[in-house]
């Protein structure tokens, strides 16, 4: 049997069962496809990926022309694009914030924050103080939808007018979400009639 035209005279094998880029085993897949082989140093140590201080769980992925590592994420925890949407990480991905407003204030756009995080959906749920009348909303900041209890039988359903409506059908705050930010999100309120005891409500918010 004869030597095989493309392995040359002398091949560069610098460790046993480490090749270099250049020898036998590679040069028909670098040949077939480049960008498939991890670069080596003339060594034939990896350049481009350590992985002497990684852990079971641990990911790569490309980051700036090289291979990065992602450190494994505490038990349910859930992968995310960080904010730059530069790079993957690991965060909860959801909390819950509670808040208040005077319901006697004028009508006028208020930012809420605490979340964490920027929004991609949030689930509202409050009152009135001293009335029975909820209210219950959901939104992904495109659709929306709210039902209001504005007497003791009467639930009304809105997907186009307010998200959140709290008091009675004559005297009662509502707002519209404006934007989702990077920390929470802004509303619209609106004072209809004369409304005057305090709103209480929480958000739950979803990355």
């Amino acid at each position: 049997m004869g030597t095989p035209s493309w392995i040359q005279d002398s091949e560069k094998v610098v460790a046993e069962n480490h090749p270099t880029l250049d020898d036998v085993a590679n040069r028909p897949a670098k040949t077939l496809h480049a960008n498939a082989i991890v670069d080596h140093n003339a060594d034939g140590t990896h350049e481009k990926l350590t992985v002497g201080s990684d852990a079971d769980g641990d990911m790569y992925y490309r980051a700036a022309s090289v291979l990065a590592r992602l450190t494994k994420g505490a038990a349910n925890l859930k992968m995310f694009m960080n904010a730059a949407g530069a790079a993957p990480e690991w965060a909860k991905g959801m909390s819950v914030v509670h808040y208040t407003r005077d319901s006697t204030l004028a009508s006028g756009s208020v930012a809420y924050t605490g979340a964490g995080f920027k929004p991609g959906a949030v689930l509202i749920f409050g009152r009135l103080a001293g009335n029975v009348n909820p209210c219950i909303a959901f939104s992904d900041f495109t659709s929306y939808a709210g039902m209001a209890n504005y007497t003791a039988s009467n639930w009304f359903y809105d997907i186009s007018t307010w998200v959140f409506n709290v008091g009675t059908s004559t005297n009662h705050q509502r707002f519209t979400i404006t934007s989702a930010d990077a920390d929470g999100l802004t509303v619209l309120w609106t004072k209809v009639g004369t409304p005057t005891a305090l709103i209480s409500f929480s958000i739950l918010y979803l990355r």
